[in-house]
This record gives structure tokens, sequence and C-alpha cells, in this order.
């Protein structure tokens, strides 16, 4: 059941939206997912309540295509990593993604980039046999966190980014407002590599902002992101 990472064998994952999965093997991964997810991210509960809307529904959001990996280590879970591919723009968002530091001891520091490129490659692979092209994946970054996403290859898409507070149910609590201590980063995949960075960057902003969290295009926060999209240099 869960499917070994080759580079590092140290980790195995086991997407919990797979439509394989019984009923029954589903619910305790997702129990264990929560606990997962809550410990990284105890600000962003919501996410498991969204998941489970989607498998009830048997409906992703518009226009994504959603995976949930709990990583496991020794046959303990260890970390979590959620990406939600964007059709449209042939966008990879990663959206949540942590493995236990205990976890991570011992490992060579390239592990990170060999572990990503895991996921992003089924991503890629899914993606062709659907009959659309990918060419970047995505990510919220903190800034301490800026320097170690660069050393496996990715690049600031907007140092300037911002996340809207609530995420993707910003509309259920009012004014709009944003975190402000984030950047976008992007790495080429697919058929992105080789492609212009403003072209990337603006796929990535648009995917995000727009069709992901469902922000106006005219919002002065969309615009400068993807004025700064548009001006990004290889």
């Amino acid at each position: 059941m869960l499917t070994p990472i080759p580079q590092v064998p140290e980790f195995s994952v086991i997407d919990v939206l797979d439509p394989v999965l019984s009923e029954s093997e589903r619910e305790p991964l997702l129990d264990t997912l929560a606990v997962v997810h809550n410990g990284f991210f105890p600000d962003y509960s919501h996410v498991l309540e969204d998941l489970r809307s989607q498998l009830r529904t048997g409906q992703p959001p518009e226009g994504e295509i959603v995976h949930a990996w709990l990583v496991f280590r020794q046959g303990e879970p260890v970390g979590e990593w959620i990406f939600n591919l964007n059709v449209r723009h042939g966008v990879v968002m990663m959206l949540f993604g942590g493995i236990d530091r205990d976890a991570r001891r011992g490992l060579a520091r390239e592990y990170l980039e060999q572990f990503v490129n895991f996921l992003l490659d089924v991503c890629v692979q899914e993606a062709n046999q659907l009959g659309f092209e990918v060419y970047a994946t995505v990510l919220e970054s903190d800034a301490h966190l800026i320097e170690r996403w660069q050393s496996c290859g990715f690049i600031l898409a907007d140092p300037e980014y911002r996340e809207p507070i609530h995420g993707i149910h910003w509309k259920e609590f009012g004014d709009l407002a944003f975190f402000d201590d984030y950047s976008a980063m992007l790495l080429p995949i697919g058929a992105g590599v080789g492609l212009p960075a403003s072209e990337l960057a603006t796929r990535c902003l648009s995917a995000l902002l727009i069709d992901h969290y469902g922000l106006p295009p005219e919002h002065e926060s969309v615009v400068g992101s993807l004025q700064r999209a548009a001006r990004l240099e290889n």
C-alpha cells in the first residue's frame, strides 16, 4: 500500500485521496493525516475538512487535481505533502509540506530535492496521461526557508507575494486581509523547462491567486504580483 521513494529509501508515501483505497482503509489514514497536519499547520485545520468534503461529494476544487500524501519512515507517520495540480495553467501548487525533524536526521542535504522531485514526477506523468502539460511548480515560502528552496533549484517568482488570510475561505471572514511575510517560489518542470521565467511566474501566480484563492484579478495585490511576474528575468 505504501509507495517507496527510490531516491530517498528512508521514506515511503501514500496518497490518502487515491481512489483505489476503500473507505475502511482511508478513514484511519485521514485521521493520521489530521494529526500530522495540525502538528505542522495548526492555523490551517480547515484543510482536512476540505479534503473530507471532496471525498463526500466526489468533487475536487474546480479545475484542480488534489494529492494528499502521508509520509512514513519505518512504518511510522512522519510528515505530509499536499499538492493541488492546476489544470488551466499546468501548475503544481505545493500548498503544505513538512517532515518531522527527527525523521530527517542523518539524511543527506539533497534528500528534499529528491523527495519533492519524485512527487512532482507523479504529477507530470498524471497530466500527460490526462492530455495536458505541466510547466512549473509553485510554493509559498517563509523568509527563513527561501535559501533552502533555492538550493533545490527554485527561484523567486514574487518576493512581495501576499497570501490571503483564511486561504480559499477568505470570503467567509469579512474584509480581505493578507499575510505579509511570504514569497512565491517556482521550479520549472515538465514542458516548462527552458521557458522564460516571466511566463512561468505568470502561470504560477495566476494559478494560485486567481484560480485557487479566487481573488479578484483587478485587486491591487493580484495586479502587483502579476506585474512583477511579467518583469522576471531568467
